[in-house]
């Protein structure tokens, strides 16, 4: 009786799992469909082995042998529910691998036994060393909870006490069979105690899936609130962006019209010379827009990577002054280099400074570097040129806004200069602003 009422809850819970599965496409359902299909086989061809679907013959040393291998890829099964379920392959590296090496080893000794029997070969005479076999699984198992209870994880407890009870009904049942039972072919015992321990890991695992699902579920709506926050983020961005640089070079441009076009007649060269600011101001305009669309544009793009940047700027504007720019950039952290506001701000940082050498430093030569040194991300210019004293260009030449942008990016920026001999812009940014990709 009490056997019926165990396979009324094993139907139960198939039918509750393969609906998880259904609704949801996670692998531990699977494996744990596998598990509970395959208990729920051994627990019935055990009850009426008439009926056993996998009896080749009628005899009760083919039936019990193959419920062995049976159980046995049930347990195999079970193993791999567990790292999935915990989500050791994300969170433990090692235990993981070592939960999936039991598994298999588990699942080949089933495979292999159930295979022989199917083949025909009977070799009851080792039905004792299977029963060692599963004792050994069963104080494996014992190790693995052990392992895991130790982690502060609400998946995890809740795994390892399902496990317990599952682990405790199996051994008490084996020990029962090996030390105390007088027929080899009598599993009654066995039976009895493994169905109470599955009944309790039933009842703990399945509170558990619900569980999960509900964390999973708070987690995509945490995750959505995130990328919408995101999205405004950059939305406020780009407008700061445009009020900032095309807002201003456009009123720029639009007050030099309206002067130029007031001393039109009387005043001649004084409206040249504002058409010419308008020209100036409208190329930079096109530079400015462009800095902005390169900072917007997706990761993985090879044209639009951090280093290919560098290299057009210090082409356009240390080329024409015979200034001579190597380069020492490791490209795979450019490449990890994708959030815009700090692709901006290291462009900026470099064009700054690379007007600056073009303007005043009379070099022939700059280093720039991007390099990943002591957990952090170091950005340097550095050239041969004439230096200048610290204190007397502290508001000039865009220093400042280099300290700016350099502090906008959570990093720290410091010049080292002298006369005659040379200046280097060290900016070391926390390896946090890189984004790597999953």
């Amino acid at each position: 009786m009490f056997t019926l009422f165990f396979l009324g809850i094993s139907c139960f819970q198939l039918v509750f799992i393969t609906y998880q599965y259904f609704l949801l496409r996670r692998i531990e359902f699977v494996y744990y469909f596998l598990y509970s299909f395959l208990i729920t086989i051994y627990i019935a061809g055990n009850l009426l082995p008439q009926y056993n679907p996998l009896a080749f013959s009628k005899t009760n040393e083919n039936i019990f042998t193959i419920g062995r291998g049976i159980i046995c890829i049930g347990y195999a099964m079970y193993f791999h529910f567990g790292r999935q379920f915990t989500d050791l392959p994300k969170s433990d590296f090692k235990a993981n691998i070592y939960l999936r090496h039991i598994a298999n080893t588990i699942f080949i000794i089933g495979s292999i036994d159930l295979l022989l029997c199917i083949a025909g070969i009977s070799y009851l005479q080792l039905d004792k060393v299977m029963r060692w076999i599963f004792l050994t699984i069963v104080v494996v198992s014992l190790v693995t909870i052990v392992y895991l209870f130790k982690k502060n994880d609400p998946l995890t407890k809740i795994f390892v006490i399902g496990s317990s009870l599952l682990v405790l009904g199996a051994a008490t049942g084996l020990i029962d069979l090996l030390f105390f039972s007088k027929s080899d072919t009598t599993q009654s015992s066995l039976i009895i105690y493994l169905e109470l321990g599955i009944i309790g890991e039933f009842l703990f695992l399945t509170f558990g899936l619900v569980y999960k699902n509900k964390i999973i579920n708070q987690t995509n709506i945490l995750l959505l609130k995130t990328q919408f926050q995101q999205i405004l983020d950059e939305r406020k961005r780009i407008t700061t962006d445009l009020h900032d640089d095309v807002g201003a070079a456009l009123s720029s441009m639009h007050i030099y019209g309206d002067l130029a076009i007031s001393v039109w007649e009387t005043q001649p060269n004084e409206s040249k010379k504002m058409i010419d600011k308008i020209s100036v101001t409208s190329k930079e305009l096109i530079v400015r827009m462009g800095d902005i669309i390169w900072s917007m544009k997706t990761e993985g793009d090879e044209r639009h990577s951090v280093e290919i940047r560098l290299k057009n700027y210090a082409s356009e504007l240390l080329t024409p002054k015979n200034i001579f720019c190597s380069f020492e950039i490791d490209t795979a952290i450019t490449h990890k280099i994708t959030l815009p506001d700090v692709r901006k701000n290291i462009l900026l940082i470099a064009k700054e400074a690379m007007n600056n050498i073009a303007k005043y430093s009379e070099a022939s030569k700059v280093v720039i570097k991007l390099i990943a040194c002591n957990e952090a991300l170091q950005f340097s210019i550095t050239d041969n040129g004439i230096g200048f004293d610290v204190n007397k260009a502290k508001q000039g030449n865009g220093l400042q806004n280099i300290k700016e942008r350099c502090k906008l990016l959570k990093g720290v920026c410091i010049i080292e200069t002298a006369n005659n001999e040379g200046t280097s812009i060290i900016c070391d940014l926390p390896i946090a602003i890189i984004r790597h990709s999953n």
